[in-house]
């Protein structure tokens, strides 16, 4: 999980998947949550300023407290 967090790895679509079942966690949040401006190509960016932050409070808003914790990294 370490290398995934750091960039040092990039899972396979099915480690993704066993991740996110792991912490019963719909995988379209995780992807969701994950983006950066930088995934965005430069064209796009400010139509995704504009719209991500709206998208990223839904997909939040479909998970429990607890993987809000999780997804925040305020896991003690």
């Amino acid at each position: 999980m370490s290398q995934i967090e750091t960039g040092v790895k990039r899972p396979s679509q099915r480690t993704m998947k066993k991740i996110c079942a792991a912490f019963e966690l719909p995988e379209s949040v995780l992807y969701i949550l994950g983006m950066q401006d930088t995934d965005v190509p430069a064209s796009k960016r400010d139509i995704y300023a504009m719209l991500f932050p709206s998208i990223q409070s839904l997909a939040l808003q479909m998970v429990t407290a607890e993987h809000t914790k999780l997804l925040e990294g305020d896991v003690a």
